[in-house]
């Protein structure tokens, strides 16, 4: 930890220059103090700032009682900003290749092994976290609702698109259509994959940063996460890979993953929308909308209209053509 003293010398020179690492929902700023290096992460950028700022610090106070060397140290949480002080991390991120995808895996066996029955009694769920596949059909509901009330009108014809494939999902659920196994309950980080690692010098290890949803959720459902995230560009070279070893890390059941699939699609584009429009952005603060082109919102859409497993998968492998020519 820091002293008050210290941390302001820290914010203050951190003031002077320029982020070192933008992303979409805050900035880090490296500061080098006395020889030894810090990171100032702003979340300012979006309403929610402090709310952000506080569950990654909590989950990596946390997370530093493991003695895990994935992660940044909490040293200074600003009480009169949604701004926080951690040590630095080093590393570039990865490409999604061969050797990430089987890192993320690593990765994912970390999450799952360090939740033991006192971790589970403690830790709250994630920002997202669920534990059957009928919560996400009620999440993207409320967002559909919010997104209607803030998005301008030009917007509505893809809110009114999303709700309705959503009710006919639902629908199928209440008929028994979705498998009910117990829940496989995780630590999760929610927003995984390469854009939130950090690979070492030597190149053969990742940390992990950017831990604002941080809590418990089930395994499917972040694996699922994980496979449609519009910035986790999947191949024949990495998915399949990533897919086998992770459902067998997880002890992931094809069925109940075919379950959250089709809703987690839905949700992703209630999320791509609303970077369209700016919904959730401080005002003056320009969304990052690389992969938020209407065709990247037509493929989720179709995504979720396929129940099968197999062919998902397949829509995921040639899904980087399309991305890539609207997201730059």
């Amino acid at each position: 930890m820091l002293g008050r003293d210290s941390a302001e010398k820290v914010l203050a020179l951190s003031r002077l220059g320029e982020a070192d690492r933008q992303g979409g929902n805050s900035s880090v700023t490296r500061v080098v103090l006395g020889g030894e290096q810090y990171a100032v992460k702003d979340y300012s950028g979006r309403d929610n700032g402090f709310q952000r700022r506080d569950r990654e610090w909590d989950s990596l106070e946390f997370l530093e009682t493991l003695g895990s060397r994935h992660f940044a140290s909490p040293l200074w949480r600003e009480p009169a900003s949604p701004t926080a002080i951690f040590s630095w991390v080093e590393g570039q991120r990865p490409q999604l290749d061969q050797h990430s995808a089987a890192g993320m895996v690593n990765l994912l066996g970390f999450f799952s092994r360090i939740l033991e029955p006192a971790v589970e009694a403690s830790m709250p769920m994630a920002v997202d976290g669920v534990l059957e596949p009928h919560e996400i059909g009620d999440q993207v509901a409320r967002r559909c609702e919010i997104l209607r009330l803030r998005l301008p009108r030009r917007f509505l014809f893809w809110v009114d698109s999303i709700a309705n494939l959503n009710a006919r999902l639902a629908e199928n659920a209440q008929r028994g259509c979705i498998p009910s196994d117990s829940p496989a309950l995780i630590t999760s980080p929610s927003d995984f994959g390469p854009h939130n690692l950090l690979k070492t010098a030597g190149g053969d290890a990742y940390r992990v940063v950017d831990l604002e949803f941080f809590g418990l959720d089930e395994a499917h459902k972040l694996v699922g996460d994980t496979l449609l995230h519009p910035q986790n560009q999947w191949s024949d070279l990495t998915l399949q890979p990533f897919f086998s070893s992770a459902a067998y890390e997880l002890g992931l059941h094809s069925g109940r993953l075919e379950a959250f699939l089709p809703l987690l699609s839905l949700k992703w584009a209630t999320i791509v929308l609303a970077k369209m429009g700016g919904v959730g952005f401080r005002p003056g603060v320009r969304p990052d909308e690389r992969n938020a082109g209407t065709l990247g919102l037509e493929w989720y859409l179709e995504f979720a209209k396929v129940g099968d497993l197999d062919m998902g998968l397949h829509l995921l492998e040639t899904r980087t053509a399309l991305f890539q020519s609207t997201s730059r």
